[in-house]
């Protein structure tokens, strides 16, 4: 019946995240492994009766206080520092992304490679304008069929992962390509079950 069918019992964003922390796996395994994902992952689009290309890619959240180049750890605190002032004066739960910010907020490590990753962002052009003309929101777009983007995500996916939980990123989404190309969460239930579950998984592997 497909995913969307199961009241309360998945998030297809989970699914999403799920698929790309599978990908991600494959990359770091050894090449002869990651040749073979690769070739599996073909076989599934050409199944799916998908072209030969799969885009993982976020959107950026308030892109003009953190993508503009030119983000510190002060800018970072001058953001959650007042929602934790109104959440510490009530007895209402803070936000997951404030939450996650005060876990990272001592490690200043941490938090000036989160500044740096976005500034880098946007000094070296890789964030998309979107379709829309007035919206500010960009893309950030990782193509697994190239070889190079493939292996920057990989090495990228655990900032990705700071961000997305800080609220500076969307959770991951994927596009397929059929006539204009289309989100998979757009795809029929079935698609989506079928490109979602382990049989999809299998199909990459076998």
């Amino acid at each position: 019946m497909g995913v969307r069918n199961i009241a309360q019992g998945a998030s297809t964003r989970a699914y999403v995240r799920r698929t790309v922390e599978f990908i991600v796996e494959q990359f770091n395994q050894k090449p002869a492994a990651r040749f073979s994902f690769i070739e599996g992952l073909k076989r599934a689009v050409s199944f799916l009766e998908l072209e030969e290309a799969i885009d993982v890619y976020y959107h950026t959240s308030n892109t003009a206080r953190f993508f503009k180049g030119n983000l510190t750890p002060a800018t970072l605190a001058d953001y959650f520092d007042p929602i934790a002032e109104k959440y510490s004066a009530s007895d209402a739960i803070g936000p997951y992304k404030l939450n996650y910010y005060l876990k990272l907020k001592e490690d200043k490590t941490i938090i000036q490679q989160i500044c740096d990753f976005c500034n880098i962002l946007n000094r070296t052009g890789r964030l998309e304008d979107l379709p829309h003309k007035y919206s500010s929101t960009k893309k950030l777009r990782y193509d697994l069929f190239d070889s190079s983007l493939f292996e920057r995500m990989s090495e990228e996916y655990k900032m990705l992962e700071h961000l997305r939980q800080l609220g500076m990123l969307s959770s991951p989404e994927i596009d397929l390509k059929r006539n204009n190309g289309y989100s998979l969460q757009e795809s029929s239930s079935g698609e989506y079950h079928f490109s979602l579950d382990g049989r999809f998984a299998s199909l990459c592997r076998s």
